[in-house]
């Protein structure tokens, strides 16, 4: 039967390359598997000689020291914010007639139990206007020597609004002036009442002060 040569043409020429290839040595490669079980692992390398030490493990960096640092936590809250207030003025200095009489009622009072002697002015006994006298000379105000002259340099005062170191005058016999005192608190004062007796400590409550007494006074700038 003949072939036709159509067909036979295409072969010849297929085969003719094949042959070609294979003279030429580029015959197709055999094929490989590459699957896991058929890939062989490579060889561990094996060192010949002495044995050599293994190297010395890589310091792994520290980590930082997270819990010394502060947190936010750990920071101390903020001052409490302090509430206004308005300023308050400063309170007014007492005026210094005040001062000098609370001082001199003090120096009265330490002469608690000093004999009374008539025209006495101190250290060691006192008449009535002698201890006023003596009293307001330790803090420097000068005063006569007598109630009555007494009376007429300080300035009048409401028995109401009687202050420590004010004084108390008495008409003890007539209508003269003839006995004064050192207003304390409470209605007391301190005096030096009368011969046989000594510097102390009196109430105006009593009957008979109360009855004698006319009238107070205070110290002023000028004394």
């Amino acid at each position: 039967m003949l072939l036709n040569s159509s067909r036979i043409f295409p072969l010849l020429t297929l085969a003719g390359a094949a042959a070609l290839l294979a003279v030429l040595g580029c015959a197709r490669p055999p094929q490989v598997d590459f699957s896991a079980d058929s890939v062989s692992q490579p060889a561990a390398l094996v060192l010949s000689g002495p044995e050599l030490p293994a190297p010395p493990a890589a310091a792994s960096p520290a980590a930082p020291n997270i819990k010394s640092r502060p947190r936010f936590t750990d920071l101390p809250a903020p001052p409490a914010l302090c509430e206004v207030h308005p300023l308050k003025e400063a309170e007014p200095e007492p005026p210094r007639f005040q001062l000098l009489s609370a001082a001199a009622l003090e120096a009265a009072l330490e002469q608690i139990g000093v004999p009374y002697r008539r025209g006495g002015t101190g250290p060691g006994g006192f008449d009535c206007s002698g201890l006023v006298r003596f009293a307001f000379a330790q803090v420097g105000v000068e005063l006569p020597h007598g109630a009555a002259s007494q009376m007429k340099v300080v300035d009048p005062v409401d028995l109401k609004e009687l202050q420590p170191g004010d004084l108390l005058f008495f008409r003890t016999r007539g209508q003269r002036i003839d006995h004064v005192g050192i207003y304390l608190e409470g209605r007391e004062f301190v005096h030096s009442p009368s011969p046989g007796k000594r510097v102390s400590i009196a109430n105006l409550n009593d009957a008979y002060w109360k009855k004698r007494l006319v009238g107070a006074g205070r110290i002023n700038e000028n004394l």
